[in-house]
Formats: C-alpha cells, structure tokens, sequence
C-alpha cells in the first residue's frame, strides 16, 4: 500500500500530463480559458461584497479583501474535495485498461486546482490592487497554510475516491455538506467578537482552515487553536486515506 502512495513522487510526470490535459480539454477553443473561473471569481466577489457590506454596515474595502480572501481559499479547498469525489469514478476507463494507483489520480485533480487557484489570486490581488490595498510581506505566512490544504486535499480525495465509486451517492452528499459548510462558515458574513467561542466556530473545521489562510492575508496572525484544528483535520484525513487504501485497492475494480 505504501508503494501506491509514493507513486506520487515516482510518476509526478503522469499526474502533471493528466492535469494539464484536463486544463486544455475544459478550456479548449476558450478566449478567457482558466481565467474564465477567475473573471466569474471576480464578479461574484465584487456582487456579493457590495451587498452584503452594505446588509452588514461594513466599510467596503475592507469587507471586499475579507470577502476576496475568504472566498478564494474557500473555492480552493472545497473544489478540491468536491473534485477529489469523482476521482475514481471519471477515470473509471483508465482504471480498466491501465493500471494506475488511485493516489495518482487524487494527485491529479489537487494539481489542476492548484492551476486554477493561481489564475484566481492574480485576478483578486489585482481587485485589491485596484481599490488601494497594499500588500505586505507578512501575506507570506498564508503559504504554509495553502501547503496544508494541498496535503489536506490530497488525502481527503484518496480516502473517499474509492467510497464514492462504491456508494454513488456519497458524492452528492458531500456537495450538499459543502453548500450547507459554505452558510455556515463566515466567509461572506463577519462573525462578531463573541462568537468565537461559539460552537458554530469553535468546532468549524473549515473555520479554522480559513483563518490560517485569510488572516495573515488581513495582516494578523491566526491562533494557535486555528493551526491546532487545522493539523488536527489533515491528521484524521490521513488515517481515513490509509484506510480507505487498505480496504479498496484490492476490491476497487469491482466497483467501477
């Protein structure tokens, strides 16, 4: 089992071929191509911040980089595990002719979203460029947040590919939680003082990836309960995704 998950190091070159393939295939004949994901990011963020700063009496450039922020590591992420549920199930004709390690084909839908959330924070940094917002140098600590997405993304996929290739209603169910996550977690909607401690934030996963993304991004730092929660998601991912592999490599083309 082990063997499968280094395949991602060993075969890099496949799932980079894949995942540009799926990039030019989805864009193909397309003017904008990916930045057609971008220009739709950025109408819906400069939509909903005007209305939903004026609904929460926030000042609009600020509202605006809260929301732009928020909204790009939330489209990141989530696609990545809506994505990650239909990776056994749209390479099913692969899977019946060439033998590829599931983690291969996880590893190919975090790259493409990897390309498109490059497209995505070039068209909003440019947004906020625009309306005055500098930028800093401590913005760079988001990095090790996305890199713990990456991982997070990664082995969120390997653990229900194969479940979802058995139960085919278990990916409609994850984007139905997802939509649910998406309301519940303030990406578009600023949480008052006294709702940290809230069971609402308190134990939203996603609350907590976010901030250790859109809070160096705001110049502050995220809490030590923020990173905690964080590794702690990435840490239980990681067992599911080691036993996922146990129980399906063997059984998994019984399931396609």
């Amino acid at each position: 089992m082990a063997r499968d998950f280094m395949t991602i190091f060993a075969r890099w070159h496949t799932w980079l071929l894949m995942g540009n393939q799926d990039i030019s295939m989805r864009y193909r004949r397309s003017f904008l191509g990916p930045f057609w994901i971008s220009a739709v990011m950025a109408v819906m963020v400069l939509s909903i911040g005007f209305l939903y700063a004026q609904v929460q009496q926030q000042p609009y450039r600020e509202f605006l980089t809260y929301l732009g922020c928020g909204m790009v590591a939330w489209t990141f992420l989530s696609t990545m595990i809506s994505e990650g549920c239909q990776a056994v199930i749209e390479n099913e004709a692969h899977l019946r002719n060439v033998s590829l390690p599931t983690p291969l084909l996880s590893a190919r839908i975090v790259y493409r979203n990897i390309v498109v959330l490059l497209h995505n924070v070039l068209v909003v940094g440019i947004i906020l460029l625009l309306l005055g917002k500098p930028w800093t140098p401590f913005a760079l600590w988001a990095l090790p947040g996305y890199a713990l997405y990456i991982v997070l993304g990664l082995l969120v996929s390997i653990a229900v590919a194969p479940i979802c290739a058995r139960f085919r209603d278990v990916p409609q169910i994850v984007v139905s939680l997802l939509q649910v996550m998406f309301f519940l977690t303030p990406i578009f909607w600023v949480p008052r003082p006294e709702m940290v401690q809230t069971a609402l934030l308190e134990f939203n996963p996603f609350f907590h990836l976010l901030e250790i993304v859109r809070a160096p991004l705001l110049g502050s730092a995220p809490t030590s309960m923020n990173w905690t929660f964080s590794l702690w998601t990435a840490g239980i991912a990681g067992v599911l995704a080691i036993a996922s592999q146990a129980v399906s490599r063997r059984r998994i083309f019984l399931w396609l």
